[in-house]
């Protein structure tokens, strides 16, 4: 009876997330990240089992990905993730380009999560409170939950398509952190460890955010031993920790070793700009007016956004009131949790050490400090340090609790009340943030709202106009898209003015992390000429004008985004202006790796020198690193055409063919193949040429 209450609870939770979340099922294709699916931006939708393995033949899974966003900030992260790559194309395989499925994936994982959480927080309150069948415990771990679950950081990461993956990897992390819980008092056998050393590998290559755990839970199980012991002990406590956690350290370790292996890049940007000092601005200076701004976001989610990056307040100075107060935050809650573990009265070590220390290091991966990352915030990043939140502080609650005696029992249902209205209050600006996401027009509209500066203004309104101007057969739709392209021309045209201002003021004493990043306004002037060059060319503005107007802000500092280097040298060559690409890509090929570059610079070869064979290195070497890259493969078939090389051109024809599903590459494919006898390369160029046309 006693399981079945918990279990009734648990599964009710879950439902209430589901059915909180079931009307964002049918909410359609969102021009934001989801694209990356639907247009196959990075890897292919496989038709069938058979196309499946062709790719992990052809391409394998050693591709890389560079994560960046030139509005966000100018650090570009090269990541390899095989595992991750794997996983994705199965389920590509299996749910195609339907929506809904994938919606209903996240939806799914996050309902479990939800029923993990309430186990575990289940598994905390059995350790203060003996009466299992206390139906006020679980109400008020459903309670606790729930604010988790239905808090309003987390719409985003349940509703980004994209996002499933991460959602998929917690699960794995929520599970071990169950097993741990349930396991305290336990001695692990051989077979227990090496199933959670296995368990914990398929988070850890999936995706990394779950690095934290075996610190997490290093800390919680050691504090646990230590206040069962009365403090006392310490070295023999310590050293039941290591062998508890050891076979989670013992998986990270391997993954960090692989991770060495495999040769992953990461932060391949603004190589020149970095220093020790740098370093340490960032790590402390920069990260905690990061932390402080995560707090407020959690605490009060009032401005929320696709953009949060832009809601970060930074100092323009590095003693400014603003970032002293933030460090002194940071410093002191560290400071306050040092003493407590130690040195304070039982009930400040449950109020505070437990509370805040799960939280504090979920939350380290995404303040910047092991790495500098492109998405300076995100609300999706919160979606574990959130639910680490709830666990630590449920210790408080429950401590409470099993302190409180029946004549004062009007305290429990005080905070049974106060835990009711918060997660009523926090449901309820959530449910209206997944009305922001019903639609790609209402999405960019809420991130217009909560524009942080008039770059991101003018981004907004150029997405809206661009939106709007889809509908070709709408008149009024074409009336209004060219009102809110001009809009924005005329925002990002005040907007360099004042950056203008504020960089005669401010960028000689600005802390140079602001620089490293891009933040300063002397970049923040070529990101808005960029985007204003790129919003004048849909009113129609000359090719020449648009290529004079951004070369003056287009200096070596600002010349590392991939996005902003591809439509400043394709101005460069429309323009004919092959001395300053060349000089331009150049210089970035000094500072990142990117296909983009690989692929201009091939080409520069080709039209300036007549150079095929330097073309074709670059282009094998981009193709060696981003297999299933389309300009890549398409830029190398070209190559072989043009030098008649026909098996090498046949070759990349089916590489492009069945990374496109192109009839034609592939029809180019089974031409040559058959006129070069070879019979086995041109049955399977026909056999995914006939499954295309199916």
């Amino acid at each position: 009876m006693k399981t079945n209450l918990k279990y009734l609870f648990g599964f009710i939770t879950a439902f209430i997330v589901f059915i909180f979340y079931l009307h964002t099922l049918s909410f359609p294709s969102k021009h934001f990240d989801e694209q990356i699916i639907f247009n196959e931006s990075i890897y292919p939708i496989p038709h069938s089992f058979s196309e499946l393995i062709d790719y992990l033949r052809y391409f394998g899974l050693n591709h890389y990905f560079e994560a960046s966003n030139p509005f966000y900030s100018s650090i570009s992260n090269l990541r390899l993730d095989p595992i991750n790559t794997l996983v994705l194309m199965v389920a590509f395989l299996i749910f195609q380009k339907n929506l809904f499925a994938y919606h209903l994936l996240a939806l799914i994982f996050h309902a479990l999560n939800s029923f993990l959480l309430f186990l575990i927080l289940n598994k905390v309150s059995a350790r203060f409170i003996q009466n299992e069948a206390n139906n006020l415990k679980y109400i008020i771990i459903s309670a606790l939950s729930l604010m988790w679950a239905l808090h309003p950081v987390n719409v985003e990461a349940v509703l980004l398509t994209t996002n499933w993956i991460a959602i998929f990897s917690y699960s794995f992390c929520f599970a071990i952190l169950l097993f741990y819980i349930k396991t305290l008092n336990q001695e692990l056998s051989l077979l227990k460890r090496f199933f959670i050393f296995t368990f914990y590998l398929i988070p850890l290559f999936i995706i990394e955010y779950s690095v934290t755990i075996p610190l997490i839970l290093f800390v919680y199980t050691l504090a646990y031993l230590m206040n069962k012991n009365q403090f006392s002990l310490f070295k023999k406590n310590l050293k039941q920790t290591i062998i508890k956690i050891a076979p989670l350290f013992t998986a990270l370790a391997v993954f960090i070793i692989s991770f060495i292996l495999l040769e992953t890049k990461t932060n391949i940007s603004r190589a020149s700009g970095f220093s020790i000092f740098t370093m340490l601005e960032r790590v402390i200076w920069f990260s905690s007016q990061i932390f402080v701004h995560y707090l407020k976001i959690l605490a009060f989610p009032i401005h929320l956004s696709i953009d949060q990056t832009s809601k970060v307040f930074f100092s323009n100075q590095l003693y400014a009131p603003y970032a002293v107060g933030c460090l002194f935050c940071s410093i002191s809650m560290i400071f306050i949790l040092i003493l407590s573990f130690r040195w304070i009265k039982q009930i400040s070590y449950f109020l505070i050490f437990i509370s805040l220390s799960p939280f504090i290091i979920s939350l380290i991966p995404f303040l910047h400090i092991l790495s500098p990352t492109y998405c300076i915030a995100s609300e999706r990043y919160l979606y574990f340090p959130s639910a680490m939140l709830i666990f630590g502080i449920s210790h408080s609650i429950f401590y409470l609790q099993s302190k409180t005696s029946r004549l004062s029992a009007w305290k429990i249902n005080l905070l049974l009340i106060i835990i009711s209205t918060l997660t009523f209050s926090y449901s309820t600006r959530a449910y209206v943030r997944t009305l922001d996401w019903k639609d790609s027009f209402s999405l960019h509209k809420s991130a217009l709202k909560e524009s942080g500066n008039g770059l991101f203004k003018g981004l907004r309104q150029s997405f809206l106009g661009g939106l709007l101007l889809e509908n070709k057969g709408d008149k009024r739709a074409q009336i209004k898209g060219r009102k809110y392209i001009r809009l924005a021309t005329y925002t990002l045209e005040n907007y360099l003015s004042e950056l203008e201002s504020d960089k005669l003021k401010y960028q000689r004493n600005l802390p140079s992390v602001l620089k490293f990043y891009g933040l300063d306004p002397k970049t923040m002037q070529a990101k808005t000429a960029y985007l204003l060059t790129h919003t004048r060319l849909a009113l129609d503005e000359t090719l020449a004008d648009a290529t004079t107007f951004l070369q003056k802000y287009m200096t070596k500092s600002n010349l590392t985004d991939t996005q902003v280097l591809d439509f400043y040298l394709g101005l460069l060559f429309a323009t004919q202006n092959l001395d300053e690409a060349e000089k331009v890509v150049n210089y970035a090929s000094k500072q990142k790796i990117s296909p983009t570059i690989s692929n201009i610079k091939a080409e520069l070869y080709k039209k300036k020198y007549k150079d095929y064979i330097q073309a074709e290195n670059y282009l094998l070497k981009s193709f060696k690193l981003f297999p299933y890259d389309v300009q890549t493969l398409d830029a190398l078939r070209r190559v072989y055409l043009d030098t008649n090389k026909l098996d090498k051109f046949a070759y990349f024809s089916f590489l492009h063919g069945i990374r496109t599903h192109s009839k034609y590459s592939l029809q180019d494919a089974y031409n040559v193949y058959v006129q070069l006898n070879n019979i086995e390369m041109a049955k399977k160029a026909l056999q995914n040429l006939e499954i295309n046309n199916s």
